[in-house]
């Protein structure tokens, strides 16, 4: 499918990971371990989707919220362990599109991720309608 990600884990072995499998599935995958380099990463290039992993949000900071607010063009979905679970709610409250549990089931992350490229470009077509009627 098309669709440029964004993949944000801290943990070296599951950013290995995520990447290997998203890049069977996507036509452009970038891996970042961290939160500088995942806006650097979105100064220079257009991704449809971030992967954000919760270990790097604390629920307090409101880290997600400023995530969200600063990036609207990009849709995330978090990845959240057991204990992160009420947190990843609270972002997808937030406007987070979805966030998928760890360990992840592969076929339950690529079809979040699928379905968050589709939200967005729903979204840029309402927009572009929008716009005609005015």
């Amino acid at each position: 499918m098309t669709g440029n990600i964004l993949i944000v884990q801290p943990n070296a072995g599951l950013l290995t990971t995520l990447d290997i499998l998203l890049k069977k599935h996507f036509s452009k995958v970038i891996s970042v371990s961290g939160l500088d380099d995942m806006d650097l990463a979105l100064s220079k290039e257009v991704m449809d989707v971030v992967v954000l992993d919760m270990s790097l949000c604390s629920a307090e900071s409101g880290l997600i919220a400023g995530v969200l607010s600063a990036r609207p063009d990009v849709e995330i979905v978090l990845l959240a362990t057991f204990a992160q679970a009420g947190a990843a709610v609270e972002g997808v409250n937030s406007g987070a599109f979805d966030y998928v549990s760890k360990p992840w089931n592969n076929d339950r992350l690529i079809i979040s991720i699928k379905n968050a490229i589709m939200a967005k470009r729903y979204k840029k077509a309402a927009v572009r309608i929008d716009m005609l009627k005015e």
